[in-house]
């Protein structure tokens, strides 16, 4: 089975709740369903195991395994911090059948239910960063979210921190995270400034045009 889900803007938290059922009854054997995650596209997956043909470019997805057992129903969940907005699929399938041949009737007839249900966490106050403005913030215990907009034709993206003080402790213990994750793959850059010459920058070449970057402070 594929879901589709669409992920909305500002989100920081995605969770997956997955559940899995089986109906049979006893006689039917355990079993472990296998749950691809992807951002941007379905998930390409490979449950027999077959092999690609040469020179095939295949990105492995990201995935996770709930196990059937005694019990008929089974639950877990997952988390991804900083998603990327847009459509995230998911796919789940069964492990190879033994390719047995038998008689109607007289084999247990057992049937899976998968059921994903997402929750979104959003950010309800986010600061907007303008190129060439000067942003003075102040970080208290939690993160803070900022975000700016790449337009066409950038080149380049430079993020630069300067005259940074902590009231508690030498230097400047701040941590900029740019960008979201795309499971299988994250391009987040992390800029980790307690130690760094100042002003601490952190350049971005060709960052996709068109879109928002968001930028988490700690």
């Amino acid at each position: 089975r594929l879901f589709r889900f669409r992920v909305p803007p500002d989100t920081v938290l995605l969770r997956w709740l997955l559940q899995v059922s089986r109906e049979g009854g006893t006689a039917c054997t355990d079993a472990e369903i296998t749950v691809h995650f992807r951002s941007g596209a379905p998930p390409v997956i490979n449950p027999l195991g077959t092999s690609f043909p040469d020179d095939t470019s295949v990105q492995p997805s990201f995935q996770v395994r709930v196990p059937l057992s005694a019990a008929p129903l089974s639950n877990a969940s997952v988390n991804v911090s900083h998603p990327a907005p847009g459509d995230w699929f998911v796919a789940a399938h069964l492990p190879p059948s033994s390719q047995k041949i038998e008689l109607k009737g007289l084999a247990p007839t057992c049937a899976y239910v998968f059921q994903p249900d997402l929750l979104v966490t959003r950010v309800v106050e986010i600061s907007v960063m303008e190129p060439d403005v000067p942003l003075p913030h102040t970080l208290l215990s939690h993160p803070s979210y900022l975000k700016v907009f790449v337009p066409d034709y950038t080149r380049e993206l430079l993020l630069e921190l300067r005259d940074c003080v902590s009231s508690g402790s030498l230097g400047c213990p701040v941590s900029l995270t740019v960008g979201p994750v795309t499971l299988p793959s994250n391009f987040q850059k992390v800029l980790t400034c307690t130690s760094a010459p100042w002003p601490c920058r952190l350049l971005l070449p060709s960052p996709p045009w068109d879109r928002w970057r968001q930028v988490t402070a700690e």
